[in-house]
């Protein structure tokens, strides 16, 4: 097992760009480990606070929002759902981070580093080193990024400034996009990890009401700086009027392959399926009712038998990935029926 260790925000964007191209360190099949040497923090500074050392609940509901993005990325890694019930306690426990309060400022400091570390050991038993990589550091960059944060920030400017009618708003907001412009090349970098990762994507989609709140929070307090960002209160209050993307609820119905079954999983039961009508890997718990009856034999039989099984699942489409889906039934595939996608089951 080979650790490497990652002192700052520019060797992981080196490193996640090497990892890209194939370039790491070591043998490719030796496991890496990442340290990160105690540089992912997510700071915030508000300088117009009435009593230093002070905290809002606006800017607590903000980090608390945080943490459920952790929560979220954290069952999205490894169960494919980022449904939290199926969290354990001491898996809570495991991924709470804390937030500095500095003495005598209103300085706030959210430290991600072990939570990071922990899902890179744990990504170990289910990727290769370069996977691993590549999905721990996007993780990273993602929640602790300078850059990260700011190209979100200046995506989400943009888009209000196409939105909005009124010129001297549009001029307001194109100054501001002006002042928080992100590195055009780590961004480069983080769009071909998501095309290499794209569960990436969606926890980008995951950590945006975090980001969102937390730019509120900010907002509420006269403006401040995220991570290295100035944002003032009206460019804050002006992106809280955008709208924010909506998962799609589908039905998913076809004849797939099953890859794996996991009996550990917090869910009783989980399956691995490939193939269906958009020929995709989705994974999928099955409900409470099925993991007892003949479905769950049904696809037992197809795993040991290495045959196609029929299964109908609900699920929510985020962007380009299905998560959250669940078994509705399975059974011996039919020659009759074809495989199909209905959106909105209801």
């Amino acid at each position: 097992m080979q650790v490497v260790k990652i002192s700052s925000e520019d060797e992981a964007w080196a490193m996640l760009d090497a990892a890209i191209k194939g370039q790491l360190p070591g043998p490719a099949e030796e496991p890496i480990v990442l340290d990160f040497d105690k540089w992912l923090k997510f700071a915030i500074h508000l300088p117009g606070t009435p009593v230093d050392g002070s905290i809002t609940p606006t800017m607590m509901e903000a980090f608390v929002e945080l943490q459920k993005s952790i929560y979220r990325t954290y069952m999205l890694i490894s169960s494919e759902t980022n449904d939290l019930r199926f969290l354990s306690n001491s898996q809570r426990e495991k991924l709470e981070f804390r937030v500095e309060v500095r003495e005598g400022s209103s300085d706030y400091s959210a430290d991600f580093t072990a939570i990071l570390e922990k899902m890179g050991l744990e990504a170990l038993s289910k990727m290769d080193s370069k996977e691993v990589v590549i999905t721990v550091l996007g993780l990273a960059l993602i929640f602790a990024s300078v850059y990260a944060f700011k190209s979100w920030l200046n995506y989400r400017t943009e888009t209000r400034e196409k939105e909005i009618d009124a010129e001297d708003k549009k001029e307001a907001l194109a100054v501001a996009r002006v002042a928080i412009e992100a590195n055009s090349e780590n961004t480069r970098i983080l769009a071909a990890a998501i095309a290499a990762r794209p569960i990436l994507q969606d926890v980008e989609a995951l950590v945006e009401p975090a980001r969102e709140k937390l730019i509120q929070a900010v907002g509420h307090e006269g403006g401040g700086t995220l991570n290295g960002t100035v944002v003032s209160s009206s460019l804050a209050a002006e992106l809280g009027s955008q709208k924010r993307q909506q998962s799609q609820e589908v039905l998913i119905k076809g004849n797939f392959r099953v890859v794996r079954v996991d009996t550990t999983s917090p869910e009783g039961f989980r399956v691995t399926l490939a193939g269906g009508p958009a020929d995709q890997e989705i994974t999928a718990a099955l409900t409470e009712y099925l993991a007892s009856t003949d479905h769950r034999e049904a696809i037992r039989r197809a795993e040991w038998d290495k045959k196609p099984v029929y299964v109908e699942m609900t699920a929510r489409k985020l962007r380009d990935r299905i998560i959250d889906a669940t078994v509705t039934l399975a059974s011996d595939v039919p020659d009759s029926l074809e495989s199909t996608v209905v959106a909105d089951p209801a």
